[in-house]
Parts: structure tokens; sequence; C-alpha cells
């Protein structure tokens, strides 16, 4: 299901990739290290013709980046990233900062730090929700909603909302038609529906057969959510009616880490794992079947990988020896997609 696909490989440990928002001609990711030596962030563009990707390096605070994510709409290259510090007493400090990328100079500037809570443990995943004015940070065992206009110029960000679970927590999403009032978050082998709004999350999946490493949200559908799992199984799920999933395929050998769906073709999604693997798959649900295409097969687990913001059917993932995989969907599906058929 896929065109020829773009390799670059940043030489350094990595776990996380996103795509910035753009204009219609650039295609860019941002890839950042995950390394206690070299800490750098990594702007990948691939060119007009797609024949290569080119890569401008910066330097960052020290830390190992565990997980990005960009602000959806400004045009500013802004983006979140959650990392790990050592501190002067010899000890680990994990925090999330909001910063931003000048590519004139270089160099990253860091607009507002938040820093995770003792009993927290770890922050592990950060995310901007759909319009960019709020920022969800996952922890071990919480999750924390900041809001980013509070945290700018160079202020601590701090939680206008946050809920703990019984149970270590493995991923959230934002829920896409919300406007920022409701995320979705997997622990152990439960899904919360969880909403700002009201005192107590609801508890959507309880006690699956294997813990959920994954969520996304459909950007068109408010009521579909799609869960990646340990066992390696993609399940798609109407959250009307959870008494099982709408579908189901199995095609990871390992732990899912990633899963993306498209922002204007839902019917397009990704997912990538622990087996060194990426799937574009193309549902439907129509006929109750879901194609699959392998399109990465590495001998590293790809931890991210994400579609980029000024093509529908363009995508990258990240290896976590550094390989970075660009692709395109292939183009009878493409014009196929298109025409609606």
């Amino acid at each position: 299901m896929t065109e020829q696909s773009l390799i670059y490989g940043v030489d350094v440990h990595s776990r996380s990739i996103a795509s910035f928002p753009a204009e219609e001609n650039r295609s860019i990711f941002i890839v950042a290290s995950y390394s206690l030596k070299e800490n750098q962030i990594f702007l990948l563009e691939a060119d007009d013709r797609w024949s290569r990707i080119n890569g401008k390096k910066f330097s960052h605070d020290k830390g190992e980046v565990l997980h990005l994510s960009t602000n959806p709409i400004t045009e500013s290259l802004i983006f979140s990233k959650c990392s790990f510090t050592p501190s002067n007493d010899k000890t680990i400090s994990s925090q999330v900062s909001i910063c931003e990328l000048n590519e004139a100079y270089l160099n990253v500037k860091t607009h507002s730090i938040f820093s995770c809570p003792k009993e927290s443990h770890r922050c592990l995943k950060t995310e901007f929700n759909s319009d960019g004015s709020k920022l969800g940070i996952l922890t071990d065992n919480s999750i924390f909603i900041c809001d980013v206009e509070s945290a700018a110029n160079g202020n601590t960000m701090k939680e206008s909302f946050s809920e703990k679970f019984n149970g270590k927590t493995s991923s959230f999403v934002w829920d896409k038609h919300s406007k920022g009032k409701i995320v979705y978050v997997s622990y152990e082998k439960d899904l919360a529906f969880v909403d700002i709004r009201s005192d107590k999350p609801e508890t959507l999946l309880s006690n699956r057969l294997s813990r959920i490493t994954a969520i996304d949200c459909n950007p068109l559908s408010p009521n579909q959510i799609s869960c990646g799992s340990e066992d390696g199984k993609l399940t798609i799920w109407d959250i009307r009616n959870t008494d099982k999933p709408v579908l189901i395929t199995h095609e990871h050998q390992h732990m899912i880490w990633d899963i993306k769906y498209n922002h204007t073709y839902p019917q397009l999604l990704l997912s990538c794992g622990s087996d060194g693997r990426v799937f574009l798959y193309n549902c439907n649900e129509k006929e109750n079947r879901i194609e699959s295409d392998l399109i990465v097969d590495n001998d590293d687990s790809i931890y991210s990988c994400c579609w980029t913001g000024n093509d529908a059917f363009t995508f990258a993932s990240i290896a976590y020896d550094g390989k970075m995989t660009a692709s395109k969907v292939r183009k009878t599906l493409k014009y196929k997609l298109l025409s609606g058929s």
C-alpha cells in the first residue's frame, strides 16, 4: 500500500517522532535523542521530489526524551517534550517542557516546564489537545492537564486538572471532538474515559486479556477509538457498545507501542511495535475486514509513528537505533480514497 520509502539515520538512540503542521509543500518531522550523553533534536524534511530527507541538528537541555508532541495550530515550530534529566544528587528527575525551534539560529528555546511530582514517579507521554490550548501529561499513575497560555513566557506549568489511577498507566489520548474536555487513559488492563468536568472517570474496557499499550481516537467519528495491546493485537471499538470490538487484527508479534489514525481518511491507520515493524491498515467496517501492509521490518524496536501535517498520504516512523523511515500511501489507494470509492 506504499510507494518508495526514504530513510534517514540520526546516529543516536531515539523513541519519539512527530510532525509539524506546515505549508503545503513542506513535510517536516521532529525527532529527539534518547541519550544522556548526546542531547539533540533533529528537524527532518523530505524534499519536493521525494528523493531524500534533509536534516538539521539542534542541541537542547540535558535529558533523554521519551516522547514528543507538536502544537497542531501555531505556525511556529512549537513542541512539547517529555524527558528524564540527571540531578545534582545523582537521581533522575522527570519533566515536560514546551519548547520552540529556531531554524535560523539552530537553537531551542524553552517556554515553560512541568516537573513531575515525586509521588507520580515519571512523566511518560505529553500531547497537545486539538486546538493547542491544553497540554495533557501522563505519569506512571496519573493524568495532568495544563493550560498552555497560562504557562507561557518562562512560567512553571501548573495543572488545572489531575486524576490518579489505581494502577500503572501506559498511554492516553485526547478525544478529538470534545474541545479539550475528555481524555482516554489506559492503565493496567483497563481503559478509562475521563471527563475533566466530572469527579470520576468511567471505565470503558475492563480486565482485558492483555495490557493496553497504545490508544488513538478517530478524528471524524466521535465514538470510535483504537487500542494496541501488549500481545500485539490492534482492536477498533465503538465506545457506545464495548461488548466486542468492531474490528480486530493481529499482525504484530509483540507489543504495539504506537497507533495513529490518518487525520483526513480515518480508515487508514498506522501501528508500530517492539517487533521492529510498522503496519499500514486500510479498514473496511462495512465488509468487516482490515487490509494490512508491512511497511518497515527493523532489527530494533519502533516506538513512535506519525502522519505528516501537510499531506494526508505521507507518514514516518523512528526506530530505537535512530533509523527514520518516511513513506507514502501507494497511488492506487490514494486515488481511490480521493474519488470516494
